[in-house]
């Protein structure tokens, strides 16, 4: 799934499901990141400890994961 599909689907879809597989990051950690793919990715690297690279491949992984919700983006509630 292309980045801006999650963008507009974060506060809905996604940002519950990035807590949920990244479980160490507060609620409010995530949230602070506004969806933003780049500070997902330093968050998770300060959070697990773990070099860049491997947050990157985490949040790689994890966007692979999703899927789109059309109906939801193109018309919310």
């Amino acid at each position: 799934m292309e980045w801006p599909a999650i963008t507009a689907g974060w506060s809905y879809l996604y940002k519950g499901n990035f807590q949920r597989r990244f479980h160490k990051l507060t609620r409010a950690q995530v949230e602070a990141t506004e969806g933003r793919r780049e500070a997902l990715v330093t968050l998770v690297q300060a959070g697990y400890g773990v070099p860049a690279e491997k947050a990157e491949a985490q949040v790689a992984d994890w966007q692979s994961r999703q899927r789109v919700l059309r109906m939801l983006i193109d018309q919310p509630w």
